[in-house]
């Protein structure tokens, strides 16, 4: 994990493949995800998470899939990567 808020879990396993998608965890944590950077070796997504709150919706997912779209085109070629 790269960055992440100070309530964020320390270790978050994403499922496979990353793509964007709504997922839960088994706690019942809602997360949605959109990748930065697909590339299997060392994949970099955005995930967004809510507690006591309903399922991402498609369209959140759809909206977070434009803002990491808009990040790329702000970085265009610099790298992105997980520290």
């Amino acid at each position: 994990m790269a960055y992440a808020s100070v309530g964020a879990p320390s270790e978050l396993v994403l499922p496979e493949p990353v793509r964007p998608r709504a997922f839960e965890s088994d706690d019942g944590v809602r997360y949605a995800m959109a990748p930065l950077r697909e590339e299997a070796a060392a994949p970099v997504a955005l995930v967004v998470a809510r507690l006591d709150a309903p399922a991402f919706h498609l369209a959140e997912v759809d909206r977070l899939i434009q803002l990491v779209d808009a990040v790329g085109v702000v970085l265009a070629g610099r790298p992105v990567a997980a520290t």
